[in-house]
Formats: structure tokens, sequence, C-alpha cells
């Protein structure tokens, strides 16, 4: 075996030889051992006893049952330099470990490992070592001898606390710790200068040392903790990170912007309580920012004061740099977007909101009732736009040309009623989703959108697709569920390329045209629902989906008005003066009964000292309707009226007193005194 170059070893069968690499690192390897153990818990002592495997420089275990490692795992593995044991259920190490002298990269995680045995000080030309997701709850101070660690991953552990003696490992470069209960993070931590990259995220931390200022740190990650303010060492010390990310934290304030404010490529301050969107960011200083999100902040409605910037010489629309902004759920209206303008390399616009079920906030979001055209015209590069449930009534006529660029618009959950003719001019445009909303028709000339490839009408008010639609040959999703359509719409039948589709629930039955069609779209329909369906599944998971015919309500009703007794109501027929003998009967002796208990409720002797003859029953609590839930989010604003048809009901007043007329002479004789 001494010239071996892969050794796959399956449970307790005999080694089998195989040329196949399953795992390669950027350095050449002469040797790889790799087990798979199967259903085995533990690995006989034999596997490593061959004085043969002197060769291996790397052994792969993972994904096992594995729960502990023969004691002669390290006898013949001293020239090992890559060790994986991922994804089995270790709970520790070998205890002489200390023998792999010249180990380089080990990863132990996903494992139910509780600490790390002290040998592990003995493997001083580690490079790499992960032992996330484990059960650590202490990280040993022996960690302070792997001098020349450059990335360390201790995330989804348990641990409390970092021990100052990380603060020896001066060449680490990567640094993961999250997903802990980390309440206060040691100030060692300052003493690593190389320190390129460090996660904090999903811990407890409320504040960072003042001594953190690496020089080469680009990556700081602190999202989901309890920060309710920016850290100093963020304002004054870190000079060149790149990436910030500070989401679902509590900080209100960003007002000065950071040290790295000229190198930052992406920051996410997105769900916390920001009132105001910080005017640097949009700034001379921030020239490089290319992503921004700011999304979830339910109090933020717009830039802050420019007159706090005004010495400083900031004015909106002068980073052209940013490419992404992700802005949904916050507290926008179509007034208060003007930090938009001037955003030229825009690429990427997310003004949408959440769509809430009953049971939740009363939130709403953006609210945008006129499409912001002005602030708009000057983001010559935007491909994606997603203005979803925002309230739109309307879109811009000279939105062809407007948005001349755009590839994917999403405007579902709004109040459109119809699109523009100028629509049509966005020839670029490849997703289209305008669901939930009261369009009666598309452009006569919608055909025109050649390069589409998914389209979303479901629940409008569609009776018949333009006959220029059967020239979309590359669209694969089309949804046309809930709309009146009366009829089949035979255009769809020239859509070869359809791999998902559904039109179900609309005033018309596939299941009738099975029987008098047989093309391809028909006997096909089936196949083309449930995809549509499972792709539906994934943005929806709570949406359910009828698989039956819409009521037709002009034909449901007589002249009358009145309700069809074929639609589940047993009515009785009293046109005819003839009753049935049973009808004439006197009811039974138990009808007759309950009407006793009834009318005797008052003969009981059982008293209830708790009750209140004055005491009256609390009524149901008033819900708001969705227009006072608008008003309630604009209200704000003193630019924003409550239109009268919004008014909340006015409380009834009493009856108006008479006219006081004068007292007659002797009216009052007869008074007691």
């Amino acid at each position: 075996m001494a010239n071996v170059s892969h050794l796959l070893v399956r449970g307790d069968q005999e080694p089998v030889l195989t040329n196949e690499f399953e795992f390669m690192l950027p350095q050449p390897i002469n040797c790889v051992l790799t087990l798979k153990s199967g259903s085995l818990t533990q690995l006989p002592e034999t596997v490593f006893q061959s004085s043969e495997l002197q060769n291996v420089k790397e052994v792969i275990l993972h994904e096992s049952n594995i729960q502990s490692l023969p004691r002669s795992f390290t006898s013949n593995l001293q020239g090992v330099e890559v060790v994986r044991l991922e994804g089995n259920k270790l709970i520790e190490l070998p205890y002489d470990i200390k023998n792999l002298q010249f180990l380089k990269y080990l990863n132990v995680s996903h494992n139910n490992l509780f600490q790390l045995p002290s040998d592990v000080k003995y493997l001083v030309h580690l490079k790499h070592l992960d032992v996330s997701y484990n059960a650590l709850a202490v990280t040993p101070e022996c960690i302070a001898c792997l001098v020349n660690l450059k990335h360390l991953n201790l995330s989804h552990n348990k641990l409390s606390n970092l021990p100052d003696e990380i603060g020896a490992l001066v060449n680490l470069e990567h640094l993961d710790v999250s997903n802990n209960i980390i309440l206060n993070l040691t100030c060692a931590v300052g003493n690593l200068k190389n320190l390129v990259y460090l996660n904090l995220s999903s811990n407890s931390l409320s504040d960072l040392p003042d001594s953190i200022q690496s020089s080469k740190l680009q990556t700081l990650l602190l999202s989901h903790n309890t920060f309710k303010s920016i850290p100093d060492c963020i304002i004054y010390n870190l000079q060149f990170v790149s990436v910030l990310d500070l989401s679902h934290n509590k900080i209100m304030f960003f007002d000065s912007p950071p040290k790295c404010v000229g190198k930052l490529i992406k920051l996410d301050v997105s769900n916390n309580v920001f009132h105001d969107i910080p005017l640097w960011l949009f700034g001379e200083k921030c020239r490089l920012l290319r992503e921004l999100i700011i999304s979830d902040n339910k109090h933020m409605i717009g830039v802050s004061e420019p007159s706090v910037y005004s010495k400083s010489g900031d004015t909106l629309g002068v980073s052209t740099s940013l490419k992404v902004l992700k802005a949904s759920n916050c507290c926008f209206s179509s007034s208060s977007v003007e930090f938009l303008y001037g955003l030229k390399a825009l690429e990427s616009l997310t003004l949408g909101n959440e769509i809430m079920s009953k049971s939740e906030s009363k939130h709403i979001g953006n609210i945008l009732f006129n499409f912001p055209s002005k602030t708009l015209n000057t983001c010559n590069s935007l491909k994606y736009l997603n203005m979803n449930n925002v309230g739109l009534a309307d879109l811009p006529e000279d939105i062809g040309s407007l948005l001349a660029k755009l590839e994917v618009l999403d405007i579902s959950c709004n109040q459109l009623m119809s699109l523009p003719d100028s629509f049509c001019k966005l020839v670029a445009l490849t997703s289209f989703q305008v669901s939930n909303n009261e369009l009666r028709t598309l452009p006569s000339e919608f055909g025109l959108l050649t390069t589409l490839q998914e389209v979303r009408l479901d629940s409008n008010k569609l009776q018949f697709l333009p006959e220029s639609f059967k020239k979309m040959r590359k669209l694969r999703v089309l949804d046309l569920y809930d709309n009146i359509f009366g009829e089949f719409p035979v255009v769809l039948l020239d859509l070869a390329n359809l791999e998902a589709c559904d039109i179900d629930y609309n005033l018309f039955s596939i299941d009738d045209l099975s029987q008098q069609d047989n093309g391809p779209f028909i006997k096909n329909y089936n196949t083309l629902k449930c995809k549509m369906r499972s792709l539906i599944a994934l943005t929806h998971p709570n949406h359910s989906r009828e698989n039956r015919k819409k009521l037709d309500h002009s034909e449901g009703t007589n002249s009358e008005g009145d309700v069809p007794a074929s639609d589940g109501y047993d009515l009785e027929d009293v046109s005819s003066d003839e009753f049935e003998e049973q009808d004439l009967l006197p009811p039974p002796e138990d009808d007759v009964r309950k009407v006793d208990e009834v009318e005797n409720w008052d003969a009981s002797d059982d008293s209830d000292s708790h009750f209140d003859p004055n005491f009256r029953k609390i009524k149901k609590p008033a819900s708001y309707g969705p227009s006072l839930l608008v008003y309630d989010v604009e209200n704000a604003s003193p630019e924003h009226f409550c239109p009268a048809d919004i008014h909340s009901k006015p409380i009834r007043r009493g009856r108006r007193f008479q006219e006081i007329k004068p007292v007659a002479e002797g009216q009052f004789d007869d008074a007691d005194i």
C-alpha cells in the first residue's frame, strides 16, 4: 500500500482501492484516506494499525455515526496534514492527538464535543481549526499556543466569553464566534492585528472594546445582538472595513459617519429602530458604497434633516456608486423618497412590504399611492424594482421610457386597474408580477414584450388576453388563477415553451375542455399546474388554492336577486296553502320541557353573591379597517390629510335643546320652596 493514491473503507469490509478523489485542497495531496462507516458507531482498531499508512496526508471521515475513534487512530498518521471529522457524533477527540505534529487543517464541526483536549496545544503547525456546531461551553486557554492559526471557527456553541489568551493568536485572519451567548468581548481581541474577518453575530453583545483597531479588518458582522448605539471603535478606529452588518439590533441613530466611510461597500442596518436615514450615506464621503439595506426600520420616514450636514457640504444624489438598495417595510411615503434622486448607478430597488396576515402587527409599511416618477427619473440603470403591497393606484403614462432597462418588476398586492400603453415599451422585461390587483384588461400590444419568461396575473379581474399574447414565445411561467375568464384563452395554445401554468378558479372548467380538445396544452395541464403551485409554495408556504370553477355571480341569482337552492340552501316552498299533517301536530314533549326550563329560569334556589344587576356586558372592541391603518401610518406628517371616507364614526349627539320660552307670569306660584 505504499503507493496507494486513495483508500476507501466502507464499514467492516476489506479496504477498496480507488483513484477517485472526493476532496482536494489547493496544495498537492500525496495520499488520501477516506473512510465511510455506514451505520457503524466505531471503527475497528485494525484500520489504523498498518505501517503503510505513513504516507497518508489527508484523512476524511465525515457524515457518519462514529461516536469515538479507535486508540490507534494516530499510530501511523504522524505525517498527516488534513483531518476531516465533521458530521459525526464524536464526544471527544483522541487523547493522543498530539502525535499529529504536522497537522495543518482540522475540522471537527457538527459533532457533540463538550471540550477540546489540552493536547491541542502541541499542534503548533495548525492553520485552520473548525469546531463549529458543537456543545463547547469554554474555550481552552491552551489555544494560545496555536500561534500559526489563521482560521478559527467557534460558531454555534455555548460560549459565554472568550479567554484573554486568544490575543496571542497574532496571525489569526478569520475569527467566527457567532451564535453563542457572549455578553462581553475581551479586550485581548484588540491584539489580533492581522484580523481580516470578524463575525460576532447572534450573541448578546451591547458594546465592543475600544481596543479593536485592526488596520486590516475588512468584514465586521454584528447582527442579532443588543446594540443600542454604534460602538466607538467603528466610529473612530476601524478605517478599512468594507462590509458592515449591524442588522437586528436596537440602534436608533447613526448620525456620525464611521471611520471607514470611504471604504464601505456594503452596509446593513435593517431591523433596527431608526427614524431617519443618515444623510452621509448619499454624500461624497460614501463614494464606494454599492449595497445598502435599511429594510424593516418601521419608524423610518425619510432622510435626516439636511441642515445637520450643511457644514460638510453633503447633498442628496452625490453617491452615484450605489447599485442595490433595499428599503422594504419602513414608513416611507411618495414624497419622502427623494433620497433616490440622482442614484444613476442604481440597478436594484426594493420598496415593497411584506404581506401581513390579519393576526399580525397593525403596521403596514411604505405607503406609495403615487408612483415616484420624478425621483426615479434619474435612475436610468434600474433593472429590478419591487413595489409590492404599497397601495399603488396607477402607473405613470411614460413608464416605458422612464424604466427602459427594467428586467424584473413586482407590483403585486396593489390597487391597479389598468396598465398604460407605454408599458409595452419595457422590452427588456423578463419577469412581471402583478398578482392581487384589480386589472380588467391588458394593453393590446402586451405581446410585444417578447423577452418575458414569467408573468403572474393571478387574482385580478381579467376576462380575456389580447391577441398579441401569442407572440410571447419565451414565456415559461404564466399564472392566471382567480380571474373571471368566461372561456379558455385560446392564445395559450401557441405558447409551446410553457413549463408552469395555472388557470383554475375562473368561470370555465378545464375538465370540460379535456373532453373536446386533445391539444398538448390540455393534455399536459395537470403537470403545468403542479409546477406552478410548487413555485407558489416556495414564496407563499401558507397560500392554498381551489381546484374548482369559480361561481358566476351573474348566473347565480335570479331576477329578484334571490340565492338559488342549488347553492346549498334548503328553501321551504310556501307558495301553496297545502300543509302536511305533521305541521298541525303539537311539539314533542322534549321541546315543551325545554320551553318550561327557559320560562322557569328564576325558580332555582341557587344564588350568586357576585351577581350585579347593573353590570353591562363589554362589547367586542372595534377593529380598525385598512383605510384607518393607512392614515395611522401617515398622520405624523403635516402634509397628509384624513380623507372624508375614512373618518372614524362620530360620537352620537344628544337631542338638541328646544328654545327656552320666557316664563309666564304666575307659572311657578304653586311650587314648593
